[in-house]
């Protein structure tokens, strides 16, 4: 009995640290769209990002949407709809990140602590290195499909 007693403590105990990174993982998400004017840069870790299921969809807002498509212990995969105004503040990750233009355009805006404007255009890739900061927004319909690396 206090084995089995000690086996649900422990489930509960991991599911209670799954929500608590899944809920980081979501408000942080939701700070890299949400906080335009100030000097903030949000971490999103690749440990929050693993607890998103695959098909599921994370609406940040009417301009920001993703949803993991694969995951393996070498990457994670995600297509990322941006419209007009859709925007990912300055932030940055403990992994690697490549992404993909499929359709529509994605706006560099700041890249380490280089304020510029680049453009990117369907089939380029822009590579962010892991503590890398970077944002970007989109001013059409602009589909990305978004990888996490720990290592190219």
């Amino acid at each position: 009995m206090d084995k089995i007693k000690s086996l649900r403590e422990k489930i509960y105990e991991d599911l209670q640290e799954r929500n608590s990174l899944k809920k980081m993982a979501y408000d942080n998400c939701m700070k890299a769209i949400t906080y335009k004017q100030t000097n903030e840069t949000v971490f999103i870790a690749k440990d929050q990002l693993r607890t998103l299921d695959i098909g599921e969809v994370v609406k940040l807002s009417e301009g920001v949407e993703f949803h993991k498509i694969s995951e393996n212990k070498k990457e994670m995969v995600f297509l990322t709809v941006m419209i007009d105004g859709g925007r990912f503040n300055l932030h940055y990750h403990d992994c690697i990140e490549i992404c993909e233009v499929k359709e529509g355009v994605m706006f560099e805006t700041q890249r380490g602590d280089v304020k510029a404007l680049r453009t990117y255009k369907k089939g380029e890739r822009a590579i962010y290195d892991k503590g890398e900061k970077h944002s970007l927004y989109a001013t059409q319909y602009t589909l990305l499909e978004v990888k996490f690396l720990d290592e190219l």
